[in-house]
């Protein structure tokens, strides 16, 4: 698994006068823990990505953030979209003024 390179966002996050700790905190306040069932095949070129997909279908999500071109390519999966960090950012914490749309 890779970590999460947050020097990335860092520019965002000054101006959304956030820290990269009350980032991380908002996220673990929307995490859940699921058991989730085996699926179909969806990302045939990196079946490992599948599980995220079952994931968030099974916890109902708005969204799916990542990093992951094979489960970007897909733009969205059973309805739910999946974005970038740096889109979702756009999206849910939309900086005022700048222009910014969502992705």
């Amino acid at each position: 698994m890779r970590s999460f390179r947050i020097d990335r966002l860092r520019p965002r996050l000054e101006q959304l006068s956030l820290t990269p700790e009350e980032l991380v905190a908002y996220v673990l306040d929307l995490a859940s823990v699921f058991d989730v069932p085996a699926g179909d095949p969806v990302v045939v070129a990196d079946p490992d990505d599948d599980v995220f997909l079952h994931c968030a279908v099974t916890a109902g999500a708005a969204c799916i953030v990542s990093g992951d071109r094979h489960l970007l390519e897909l733009e969205n999966y059973a309805g739910i979209p999946v974005a970038t960090a740096r889109g979702f950012l756009a999206r849910h914490f939309p900086a005022e003024g700048t222009g910014e749309s969502s992705e």
